[in-house]
């Protein structure tokens, strides 16, 4: 387990990569990369769009490849937590057991074939970071326990 000091010194970094990400997006592996760093787990980047209620586009650091290709062709639009966190402010840390109930969670598609099969919890931390017309994007991460 990380000292507090070198998990602030590596979520620090981990918020300059999001931020220079911010004004390159050719940059957000290397962001969300950090991201998961910094929480000692696994990160994800995703853009919901709210118009189609769908998941356009997906970075992602420390889930087996498997998963990750099982997410991309089905599950990230069934994606129960975007949909949830479109009434949340921008900015603000969005825990997944405050978005959805985590029993209601653990009934679904996407809980039983992608969550926990990947090691993802019910209870993991993410941010809202912009919204612009039919589209927000958000950062999340599974730290390991």
């Amino acid at each position: 387990m990380a000292s507090d000091e070198d998990f602030d010194q590596s979520m620090s970094l981990a918020v300059e990569a999001i931020y220079d990400a911010s004004l390159d997006s050719s940059k957000w592996a290397v962001a969300i990369k950090a991201f998961g760093e910094a929480m000692q787990g696994s990160a994800i980047f995703v853009v919901f769009d709210k118009r189609i209620q769908k998941t356009p586009l997906m970075i992602s650091q420390g889930f087996d490849p498997d998963h990750l290709r099982d997410f991309t062709r089905h599950f990230a639009n069934l994606n129960p937590y975007p949909a949830a966190g479109l009434q949340r402010a921008t900015g603000t840390v969005l825990w997944a057991h405050d978005l959805i109930d985590p029993d209601t969670v653990r009934r679904t598609e996407y809980y039983n074939d992608f969550m926990r099969p990947a090691g993802v919890s019910v209870s993991f931390p993410g941010v809202k970071l912009v919204e612009r017309d039919d589209q927000f994007a958000a950062i999340a991460a599974n730290p390991v326990s």
